[in-house]
């Protein structure tokens, strides 16, 4: 037939139940299409191969529009109930438009009630069921390379982690493109773990995450496992860095470098604001106040210049000759406070205050030199405040509360006969004979002579009788005593008398436990002097006593 014999062939109901009326439409190619009225009223478009398409008159079922593809089995119907079903068998279905910045394929639901819609499905409907960890589903973003070839660039993937039935978990994939090989997965969310996993094929996938106003306010280095907060080069396991300095402060929730909060208080971190900007750290609380922060509560060592610490607390320093630990208090600012700082030492954990401490007290208000002290408890009471018993002074003097004087300094004077006349001792340094005039110590500082000791030897003292002594100052053996000279009396037995503190004294000498011809005696005096002064002993009344070879020892405390 040729191209201009085209034909229309109309064929009216015959009444052969075999036969439908029917209107052919005969083209080029002697290619017919027949419309045909079905048994059921619907009409049907068909061809050499079968049906096309049909339309059915009946509204309330079936399908009411319906479409064929070249075998005969539905590609398209729409339903008399509203559904509207493709199937492109083993082809894919395309939607296609042209124009710029308009939506391809819109799914409007137009329900006024609060559930979903419009919906989505990607229903993988094999007849074997989905297993475990299969692919049931994809929506894959894909475009032109500049070789014009279709290339995918991303994905967003399920697979089912569990299909056993009633206990169904599944897994949502985020796939991109990587160098133009195989996708590569970002990110998974897992249903069964209740878990979001990036990286989980382990393959050097970073996470970033940026503030409104700070790149990489978060940073998770795969490579190197690490994690930054403020830094896209974590060089620890955790590194936070803030870029900024920040005065210390005791306001809770005040901007620092960094803050561990528990409950009511926090941990505050910084970087101070000026010179010599030292790292800082401060515990506060939602008072506003500081709060107090303990190091290894529960034992162990703390070494600082040391990575093996041998004790609680172990400070190694830098080099030799520096100063390794430094303890300051807030006093001594002004001229109306005197600063004193202490250190306490306890034997009892339970104690609230040291039962030893050391201190270093400022002399003068507003003064910059310092005396040093130590305090002991002289109370049992566990939590009694010590005292001070030994202070040595700025300039040298080392002062002492306590009556047994082991702080001073020893003036010895000795005798090698101190028959019943004789009655001068002598410095050691000028013991030429007992005829030799006396001579004392200068003192180079003012002071006090605190005790005086006497020992003897190659002796018995037999005598009994109360000998007359003195501590005389620049040989003023007259003169008022107590201040131009100190009188003591010494004798055997009798009682020992330590009035000396405020008066004269009397001492007591009495035969050692090894010898009958050592005597032994001593005697807290307290008698003062200047700078300059020569301080002589001598016996100005021997009561016809004979004590043999005589040691005198002169102990002296500096101002």
């Amino acid at each position: 037939m040729a191209d201009s014999d085209k034909d229309i062939l109309i064929t009216p109901n015959t009444g052969v139940a075999t036969t439908h009326p029917k209107i052919t439409f005969t083209g080029k190619d002697n290619s017919p299409v027949d419309l045909k009225i079905l048994d059921d009223n619907t009409l049907s478009f068909e061809g050499v191969q079968g049906q096309v398409f049909s339309i059915s008159p009946t509204l309330n079922s079936g399908d009411i529009f319906s479409v064929n593809d070249i075998s005969g089995i539905q590609s398209m119907a729409i339903n008399a109930d509203g559904t509207i079903s493709m199937n492109a068998q083993t082809k894919s279905v395309t939607i296609t438009n042209s124009a710029s910045n308009t939506s391809t394929l819109i799914l409007e639901n137009t329900n006024a009630d609060a559930v979903d819609g419009p919906i989505l499905d990607l229903y993988r409907n094999d007849s074997a069921n989905s297993s475990d960890a299969d692919d049931i589903g994809a929506i894959v973003w894909s475009a032109n390379n500049d070789a014009s070839e279709k290339t995918n660039f991303g994905r967003i993937m399920m697979k089912p982690n569990d299909v056993s039935n009633g206990t169904e978990d599944g897994e949502m994939i985020f796939k991109l493109t990587e160098a133009g090989s195989v996708e590569q997965e970002y990110m998974r969310l897992r249903g069964s773990a209740r878990q979001v996993e990036i990286n989980a094929n382990q393959d050097d996938i970073d996470l970033v995450w940026n503030s409104d106003t700070e790149n990489d306010i978060f940073y998770c280095n795969a490579g190197t496992s690490r994690v930054g907060i403020g830094t896209n080069a974590p060089a620890a396991k955790f590194h936070v860095d803030t870029q900024s300095t920040i005065a210390p402060s005791l306001t809770f929730g005040a901007t620092a470098g960094q803050i561990f909060q528990n409950e009511n208080s926090e941990f505050a971190f910084g970087l101070d604001n000026d010179s010599p900007y030292s790292l800082w750290i401060q515990g506060r609380n939602s008072g506003n106040a500081a709060r107090d922060i303990s190091l290894q509560p529960l034992g162990g060592k703390i070494g600082i210049g040391t990575e093996s610490p041998a004790s609680k607390l172990h400070v190694i320093g830098d080099a030799n000759d520096e100063v390794v630990a430094l303890f300051t208090t807030a006093g001594g600012t002004s001229s109306s406070v005197e600063g004193i700082a202490h250190i306490g030492l306890s034997h009892f954990s339970s104690d609230t205050a040291p039962s030893v401490s050391i201190s270093a007290e400022e002399i003068d208000d507003g003064d910059h030199r310092a005396d040093f002290r130590i305090n002991t408890r002289t109370s049992a009471s566990s939590n009694a405040t010590p005292t001070e018993k030994l202070r040595v002074t700025y300039d040298g003097s080392i002062k002492s509360s306590l009556g047994n004087l082991n702080t001073c300094v020893v003036y010895t004077w000795n005798r090698s006969d101190m028959n019943s006349g004789a009655v001068n001792l002598k410095a050691t340094t000028n013991d030429y004979s007992s005829s030799q005039n006396h001579w004392g110590y200068i003192m180079p500082k003012s002071g006090r002579v605190k005790m005086l000791v006497l020992n003897t030897r190659n002796q018995e003292v037999t005598g009994t009788a109360e000998q007359t002594w003195k501590i005389n100052r620049n040989n003023q053996n007259g003169g008022t005593a107590g201040v131009d000279h100190f009188v003591l009396s010494v004798q055997k037995g009798g009682s020992q008398d330590d009035t000396g503190v405020s008066g004269n004294a009397h001492m007591v000498i009495a035969a050692t436990s090894h010898s009958s011809t050592i005597y032994q005696g001593s005697v807290v005096v307290n008698f003062t002097f200047a700078a300059g002064d020569e301080i002589r002993i001598q016996r100005t009344d021997a009561a016809s006593v004979d004590m043999g070879d005589v040691v005198g020892q002169m102990f002296v405390e500096f101002d």
